[in-house]
């Protein structure tokens, strides 16, 4: 970080175009990306590959929300898509009920047909695909409770609340310390505290200019901006 602020000092002084990647920006850090991906699963309305692609985030332990979360998080967007799910937060659960349904039909119609081996094997698959759909449901249930105050939060104080919590709750923080830390995590621990006191820092901004009021899309315009701002 040091180093490309003092080249593109230089580049500056002697007139010399340059580029510099910003990948030392808080919002181009994993846990950075990370806090915007959950803005974004929210202000999108959780559309599925959004969801799918942040359950399935490393720096995240889904085993407090759900024993073996993080085994079922690589089911999810395959199970959805079998249940003609694209998103939308209520339409999750219903559609996966009707999937579980719509299989245990054809397990019993096979149960009633002729028996076999090629059958018996046909209905196993069947109970194996109905056990995950089920599965699936319950995380997926689950996590949808942990973003509920997210969703519902309607000022800056209470969605930056909800985020830090959202973010402890999947056990990010713990994630992070319980791994020997090599050179990537503990940039990910720094993103981490400088995450909280950036949204610190906004809630103190707009407590200051009386914009206390808030969704999370506008929170979240607000706070990538900030976080794209801010260098580890």
């Amino acid at each position: 970080v040091q180093y490309a602020a003092v080249a593109a000092d230089v580049f500056r002084r002697t007139g010399i175009p340059y580029h510099l990647a910003d990948e030392s920006s808080l919002a181009q850090a994993p846990v950075g990306r990370l806090a915007l991906q959950i803005l974004d699963v929210v202000t999108g309305d959780f559309r599925l590959n959004q969801l799918a692609s942040l359950l399935r985030s490393s720096l995240l332990d889904l085993s407090p929300v759900m024993p073996g979360g993080a085994g079922l998080a690589h089911s999810v967007q395959d199970v959805c898509i079998e249940a003609g799910i694209v998103g939308g937060r209520t339409c999750f659960m219903p559609r996966l009920k009707a999937l579980a349904r719509r299989l245990a039909d054809r397990r019993e119609r096979l149960a009633q047909a002729d028996e076999g081996n090629a059958r018996y094997i046909d209905r196993q698959e069947i109970e194996s695909r109905i056990r995950l759909t089920e599965d699936v449901g319950k995380l997926l249930e689950a996590v949808l409770e942990r973003f509920k105050p997210l969703r519902d939060a309607r000022t800056f104080a209470d969605v930056a609340e909800a985020l830090v919590k959202l973010m402890t709750d999947l056990d990010l923080h713990k994630t992070l310390c319980g791994r020997r830390l090599g050179h990537r995590d503990v940039l990910n621990l720094r993103a981490y505290d400088l995450l909280r006191e950036t949204l610190d820092e906004l809630a103190l901004t707009v407590e200051l200019v009386g914009l206390e009021r808030c969704t999370p899309l506008e929170f979240s315009r607000h706070v990538r901006r900030m976080m794209g701002e801010k260098t580890l």
